[in-house]
């Protein structure tokens, strides 16, 4: 839960901020997933300043993968250290660490499943996004064009690193004719987010 104003950044902040982090320490053989992170909002403050991060409430998770062969009757330990920065008209820093043990078992019920069913379906979509996608360069950056959109929706483009080659912010998302043409100011290939606001939806591209 996020306090009323406040937020917290995504993998990319944006222009300000900084991204929520966890240093994981976990028992030998598992393996743990990179952090499942549900699909941000585009956050303008004054002076447009953009930032992407989550508002009034999010979960971020990571899945982890028992080794074959683990014995019931034991125990297991996690440990993390976490840290993130939440901001309102000003920045506050936070860190915590945290541990967990947790008994081996045959079988155990899933607890907070509700939760985890309602964040999944905010992560972005499985697959390719259900449009015709063309990249073109030039010398502003890289256009995305979109076809194939329904009308009344709107396209946005959300990169996975901070778009700082060439000045200025992702725009033209508005849809005309069932396409919309996102201008992208990046001097290199990008990777990110193609994000339909209404209905909200988001695939990787």
């Amino acid at each position: 839960e996020i306090e009323p104003g406040w937020h917290i950044y995504w993998r990319n902040p944006g222009d300000a901020g900084l991204a929520t982090s966890v240093d994981w320490k976990i028992p030998e053989g598992f393996e743990i997933s990179a952090m499942r992170q549900p699909v941000p909002a585009r956050i303008v403050e004054p002076g447009d300043i953009q930032v992407f991060g989550y508002k009034k409430r999010v979960l971020l998770w990571v899945d982890v993968r028992p080794p074959a062969g683990i014995q019931p009757g034991s125990e297991v330990r996690f440990s993390a250290d976490a840290s993130w920065l939440v901001c309102k008209e000003i920045c506050v820093p936070g860190d915590a660490a945290m541990e967990l043990t947790l008994p081996v078992v045959a079988d155990a019920a899933p607890v907070n499943s509700e939760v985890f069913a309602e964040f999944r379906e905010l992560l972005p979509a499985a697959g390719p996004p259900p449009y015709e996608l063309a990249w073109e360069q030039n010398p502003a950056g890289w256009n995305l064009r979109v076809a194939g959109i329904q009308e009344g929706a709107r396209m946005d483009f959300y990169a996975f690193e901070a778009e700082t080659d060439l000045p200025g912010h992702t725009s033209g998302g508005i849809v005309e004719n069932g396409a919309a043409s996102l201008k992208i100011p990046a001097n290199r290939a990008v990777e990110g987010l193609l994000v339909r606001t209404e209905p909200r939806a988001a695939w990787v591209v």
